[in-house]
């Protein structure tokens, strides 16, 4: 049942889902992924990563977006067939 629950919405994949803060030490460093209620700008980016055909974000390293990003992929390839996903990051000086 979890897995089906998972397959059909991503908010309820990312309740089984923990994030490594560089900062923290210890078991700080393990952070569940954060609810739509505690960081809105996440969720906003997630349905339009969902909603696109293609996106580009220019992010600061503080925004949480390698983890969106990732959180995304991972749901779409995981429970989804026949899924193309491509990620590139290029440095501004690049």
């Amino acid at each position: 049942m979890q897995r089906l629950e998972c397959a059909e919405s991503i908010e309820t994949f990312a309740r089984y889902v923990v994030t490594k803060d560089e900062h923290g030490q210890g078991d700080a460093s393990i952070r569940p992924f954060p609810t739509r209620e505690q960081k809105p700008y996440v969720w906003d980016i997630i349905d339009t990563i969902h909603r696109e055909q293609l996106v580009a974000i220019e992010k600061s390293r503080q925004l949480f977006v390698t983890w969106i990003v990732c959180l995304y992929c991972l749901w779409s390839a995981k429970f989804h067939k026949n899924r193309l996903i491509f990620v590139q990051s290029k440095k501004e000086e690049d």
